[in-house]
């Protein structure tokens, strides 16, 4: 198989139906194939799914509901394309972005993995909203910004390196694992529009501004992007093991590339505050006080996080 599509599904029924049938437009249809791990499924889901089973190339197991990243791991682990995309129930596809996307990866022998524009969209089916122009992939970009998207594809050659997606995150696991693509491997974008990203405030990423910045401010830790962190979110993102990923329920230390580019970046935090002047120097200063009188960062809970 040529590329296969991970897909984890929970309360998917409204979305089923419309998401297969796009599937089935896509070109080259017969060199795609659909993973899927299903979080209690319904005797309805079920009946959708059979419908399509004949039609496309489905690999399925259900499971009692578990975190979205763990389903991922999972359909990675039970899928056999040599190359892995993300499409999810509740977003749509252009009808050849699939296509375009392995193009990229079979010319481009030193590129790990593929994104390409984005249409985010308000209610699902639509093909109207706000087209997002992705830029080219530059090192420094992909490792300081999710700039794979939803829609990004790699090579499963590159698990061994890179790893599996992190189980400790509910929706910012996409965004740490193309920090670690771009980190471990080079990417490329795909010209054009890809996909149509619904956001109706429902889904794992977009239902909860706090837990995105949340997740995002444990991502900033530890890749140090020291700029773009909130400061108010760091005690809270020292609950989740910064230097730690777990994949399949293993825990496992990060890679030593992601403490040498963490590292490396302290100087550059320096460097932004000299650069940029006086003022921006005591704004984060007065951040930095703000943060330590409302929060006891000293108590022995935050020691034995960072120690």
């Amino acid at each position: 198989m040529k590329v296969s599509i991970i897909l984890s599904l929970y309360k998917s029924e409204k979305y089923l139906k419309k998401y297969f049938e796009d599937a089935l437009n896509q070109k080259n249809i017969e060199n795609i194939e659909f993973s899927i791990v299903h979080n209690q499924a319904t005797k309805f889901e079920k009946e959708i799914i059979n419908q399509f089973k004949y039609k496309l190339n489905i690999v399925y197991q259900e499971v009692p509901l578990e975190p979205l990243y763990v389903s991922w791991n999972k359909a990675i682990e039970q899928s056999s394309g040599e190359y892995i995309a993300c499409w999810n129930v509740d977003d749509l596809r252009t009808y050849d972005s699939i296509e375009r996307m392995i193009k990229t990866l079979d010319e481009n022998k030193d590129t790990g993995f593929t994104y390409g524009d984005i249409m985010i969209v308000n209610q699902f089916g639509s093909k109207n909203g706000r087209y997002i122009k992705t830029l080219d992939f530059t090192k420094k970009l992909g490792t300081s910004g999710a700039i794979g998207g939803p829609f990004f594809m790699w090579r499963r050659s590159l698990i061994e390196k890179v790893g599996y997606f992190d189980e400790q995150f509910k929706s910012g696991g996409d965004f740490d694992y193309t920090v670690r693509l771009s980190l471990l491997s080079k990417g490329k974008k795909t010209d054009g529009l890809v996909g149509f990203f619904l956001h109706e405030g429902v889904g794992l990423s977009t239902r909860s501004a706090h837990l995105q910045i949340l997740e995002r401010t444990v991502i900033e830790l530890r890749y140090g992007i020291w700029y773009k962190i909130d400061i108010n979110y760091i005690h809270a993102a020292f609950d989740y093991k910064i230097n730690m990923i777990t994949e399949n329920s293993i825990e496992r230390k990060i890679d030593k590339e992601i403490y040498d580019l963490s590292y490396k970046r302290r100087f550059m935090l320096l460097l932004i505050a000299y650069g940029v002047g006086k003022n921006f120097t005591i704004e984060k200063l007065r951040q930095l006080k703000r943060f330590l009188f409302k929060r006891d960062i000293y108590d022995n809970k935050y020691h034995l996080k960072t120690s």
